[in-house]
């Protein structure tokens, strides 16, 4: 609204200087102080905003440290339930990362965060570093739990953010409280649905009591296949709610004794039935191993002509082709800019020139010859195969390909842009 002020004053500035009165020229000077200051307030919001997208895409690449020292300078401008959820989702993934090395008594089960393909962690050795990891995984469980209760006290209604501080307390071991944030808060509040039937299903099964904890999985199981409706009353996904049901499930069966093979092939008629092509190879992977092999490509992902590391040209007489907007900003002392490009694509670039962050947002882009903003969800699968992780995130989506360095991100159905990122951090 103050830059509309601001134009009949640029239109008409000569004629100003001759004819407007004292009092005219005066309000032409108020609306361009006000054009600027607002000019200011949106480069200051657009800055802001990158530093939340630049999380959000180490969030997706694993890098669970940078991600939170992107969200919390965030933090220090925009304060929300947003900012302390996913401060709380850092601490968490890198608790799940110490537990999944960690070995456990009963089933392994698998804490819904991030559905991913990967290969299994290599355990801690016995000892003094062991001793460690399990220090650390009460650490950042703690911190998890802590961030998590923040975002309740802004907005007690979220949903997600107790059930995520339901798996905080299961990390930490603290059983009673998962269960007591589940009975005497959750289910109150909102009633029974199946996020909540699975971790209380895992919390059984971790008081001791398999038989009982079988029982509420099969029920979970049933509902998942027969009442498709009871996935649009989940704060979870689908994709998420369904993959997490049947692999605990399967976890549950491998500490029982019991064989896992009727669990992935229901799971794969249910993900063909309901058009989910990702489900559909996770199951049939878990069936038959090694059967979904990764296709890398014969070309290396590339950002408007650039990849990550290169020295782009930055100096003031080195304008950028199709550069529309350039903006510098400063994360922790360090000096930043970034710049939009008008076919959508977006670089963060260091002092030194250095492309640090890349990333494309709408306009006609492509991947190679053959992956182009809007086609379908499932064509990344069919040109890349099956992503090292697939991240779930309130912005969309994530398959992320760690041998390329590569994000793809899905929404509505449909490639909506992706990322380049190091693997190593």
């Amino acid at each position: 609204m103050e830059s509309l002020w601001d134009i009949p004053c640029q239109r008409d500035h000569a004629a100003a200087q001759q004819k407007a009165s004292a009092r005219n020229a005066a309000a032409c000077a108020q609306a361009h102080t006000r054009a600027a200051r607002s000019r200011a307030q949106l480069d200051a919001i657009a800055t802001q905003a990158t530093l939340f997208e630049l999380g959000v895409q180490a969030f997706g690449a694993g890098h669970w440290q940078q991600a939170r020292r992107y969200f919390s300078a965030y933090g220090r401008e925009f304060p929300s339930r947003a900012v302390h959820v996913n401060i709380g989702l850092t601490h968490l993934a890198q608790a799940l990362d110490l537990a999944d090395r960690l070995p456990i008594r009963g089933p392994r089960f698998f804490y819904p965060l991030q559905l991913e393909l990967r290969p299994e962690a290599t355990p801690i050795a016995s000892g003094k570093t062991r001793g460690d990891a399990e220090q650390r995984l009460q650490q950042h469980a703690r911190r998890a739990a802590q961030s998590f209760e923040r975002a309740l006290r802004l907005e007690p209604q979220h949903r997600n953010s107790y059930l995520k501080l339901v798996i905080a307390h299961l990390l930490a071991n603290n059983l009673p409280m998962a269960r007591g944030v589940l009975e005497g808060n959750y289910l109150p509040r909102f009633g029974t649905d199946p996020a909540a039937t699975l971790l209380l299903a895992i919390i059984t099964a971790r008081e001791g009591d398999l038989d009982g904890a079988h029982k509420a999985f099969q029920t979970l199981l049933h509902q998942l296949e027969n009442e498709p409706q009871a996935l649009a009353h989940s704060p979870w996904p689908a994709e998420l709610l369904i993959h997490s049901s049947f692999r605990n499930a399967a976890a549950l069966a491998a500490a029982r004794g019991d064989a896992a093979d009727d669990l992935w092939q229901r799971m794969a008629r249910l993900a063909q039935a309901s058009q989910r092509p990702l489900l559909f190879r996770l199951a049939i992977e878990q069936l038959r191993p090694g059967s979904l092999p990764h296709r890398p490509p014969p070309w290396a992902p590339a950002i408007h002509g650039a990849r990550l590391g290169d020295i782009v040209a930055t100096g003031e007489k080195d304008a950028l082709p199709g550069s529309t907007h350039k903006n510098p900003f400063w994360l922790d002392g360090e000096t930043l800019t970034i710049y939009r490009f008008d076919d959508g694509a977006r670089w963060v670039v260091d002092g030194r020139g250095r492309l640090v962050n890349a990333w494309q947002q709408g306009g006609q882009s492509r991947l190679g010859t053959q992956l182009a903003l809007g086609d379908g969800a499932d064509r990344p699968l069919k040109v890349l195969g099956p992503p090292t992780r697939r991240v779930e995130l309130v912005s969309g989506v994530y398959l992320a390909y760690d041998a390329l360095g590569l994000a793809i991100r899905i929404q509505d159905g449909q490639i909506h842009g992706w990322y380049l990122y190091h693997p190593s951090g």
